[in-house]
C-alpha cells in the first residue's frame, strides 16, 4: 500500500445506510427539534440519537448527504427564513 491509503476514509462504509435512509433519518430529528433546531456542528452528536441501534456499524455519519435537510435540523427555522429572505431580495433586485 502506498504512504497514507490506510487513512483513507472508506466511503463504501455508507452502504449499510442508504442516502434515503439518512434524509428520513435527519428530517425527523429536524422536525422534532424545531423552531430553534440543535446547534451549528451538531449533526454528528444527534444523528446517532435517532439511529436504530441494529443499523450502527463501526462507521459514523458524519453529514446527512443533503445541506438543506442538515441545515434545517443544525438551525431550526432560521436558516430556512434567512436563505428564502435573501434570494427574494436577490430576485427584487433582476
Amino acid at each position: 500500500a502506498a504512504f497514507g491509503l490506510a487513512s483513507q476514509p472508506d466511503y463504501r462504509a455508507v452502504e449499510g445506510q442508504s442516502r434515503l435512509e439518512m434524509l428520513t433519518l435527519t428530517w425527523r430529528a429536524a422536525v422534532e427539534h424545531l423552531p430553534f433546531g440543535t446547534g451549528i456542528g451538531s449533526f454528528e452528536y444527534v444523528y446517532p440519537i435517532y439511529e436504530a441501534p441494529d443499523r450502527v456499524t463501526d462507521y459514523y455519519v458524519n453529514h446527512a448527504h443533503n445541506d438543506y435537510v442538515e441545515l434545517l435540523l443544525e438551525t431550526g427555522i432560521a436558516a430556512p427564513l434567512l436563505l428564502a429572505a435573501f434570494m427574494a431580495l436577490l430576485l427584487q433586485g433582476m
